[in-house]
């Protein structure tokens, strides 16, 4: 199994290449760590704002 993962934020990209997402996760991680972390915080970011939309329309 082959995995791909590109991470793309304001022109800088990352692409790495493993057997599973999560060696291909580890590559971008060491080669990008502040565009790793960035991407982390924009899921977190996502989830916190539909959670509080789901709290809202209740």
């Amino acid at each position: 199994m082959h995995v791909s993962i590109t991470i793309s934020a304001l022109g800088v990209r990352a692409r790495a290449d493993g057997h599973s997402g999560l060696a291909a996760w580890r590559i971008i991680h060491r080669q990008q760590p502040l565009l790793a972390w960035t991407a982390i915080g924009y899921v977190v970011l996502l989830v916190v704002g539909v959670l509080s939309l789901l709290v809202v329309v209740q």
